[in-house]
């Protein structure tokens, strides 16, 4: 199944333009200007000495780009990560214990589920008065992980009744190591599917709760950007270089997440397999 993903092409291509994507956040920020400093004039359009110009304060929007795309896919895999990790763990919990303890999981997961994610984020967001890019990483993948929990919880109630899950009860494993050790492991296609989701959604939330003010503090981000091209209103008076480049890899990096994720479903999924 890896092999035949990576021979296709729409995988290929999505991997490509979220690749140089990650490669200009990650190579990029040590050639380029110190993002904060006031270079030139304020509000210049792009020329050859700034390729995408300046902001209202003087700074190189170029430099403020790159190193935007790094926080922004920080922030993306940290919580990504936090959330699989609550996800996997509460799912496996969930699916493979029976009684109490799974039911009590199933319903702590029910809900999480419901809250309004967006709105949870701004409340968490707004309580504190300095936010640093581990914070607003964590609050993002605490409150992320409840469908992934559910999709694991469901792979985990078809897979534990198979034979080598009833072989590993007959030898006298624990039901902990059983779920981690014996389960988890014919999962590891699904869970890196649920990472690729979760990164693109955790990099939409942090600019969404960015272009309302409540993102990192101190930091340049791809929302911060967004936040402070409408702040000076940059839609209404032409200022396109301050806006369209930062919105424009926030829309390539979550649509080509989401297409990564389509195609590794059709292909690891037996059921919407078309071969």
């Amino acid at each position: 199944m890896w092999r035949r993903l990576l021979q296709d092409g729409q995988f290929l291509l999505a991997l490509s333009v979220v690749g140089l994507i990650v490669l200009a956040g990650v190579v990029g920020p040590r050639f380029v200007r110190n993002p904060h400093a006031f270079v030139w004039l304020p509000n210049q359009p792009p020329s050859r000495q700034f390729p995408l110009g300046t902001d209202p304060f003087g700074r190189d929007v170029l430099a403020r780009l790159v190193v935007g795309i790094r926080t922004s896919l920080f922030v993306g895999v940290y919580a990504g990560l936090i959330g699989v990790a609550l996800g996997v763990t509460i799912g496996l919990i969930s699916g493979y214990l029976k009684g109490i303890v799974g039911e009590t999981l199933n319903l702590f997961t029910n809900l999480v589920m419901v809250f309004p994610v967006l709105p949870v984020l701004i409340i968490l967001a707004a309580i504190f008065e300095r936010r640093s890019l581990l914070l607003v990483g964590t609050i993002i993948g605490v409150v992320s992980w409840p469908w992934a929990a559910r999709c694991i919880r469901a792979q985990v109630l078809s897979l534990r009744e198979r034979e080598f899950v009833r072989l590993a009860r007959i030898s006298g494993d624990r039901s902990v190591k059983i779920a981690f050790l014996e389960i988890m492991p014919y999962m590891l296609a699904y869970i890196v599917m649920v990472f690729v989701l979760m990164l693109g959604g955790a990099i939409g939330a942090e600019a969404g709760i960015s272009m309302i003010g409540l993102g990192p503090t101190d930091a340049v981000s791809l929302g911060n950007l967004l936040f402070w091209a409408m702040v000076h209103e940059a839609t209404r008076v032409g200022h396109w270089w301050t806006f369209l480049p930062p919105g424009l890899v926030l829309t390539l990096l979550t649509v080509f997440s989401l297409i990564m994720h389509k195609r590794m479903d059709q292909i690891f999924n037996p059921r919407l397999r078309t071969w």
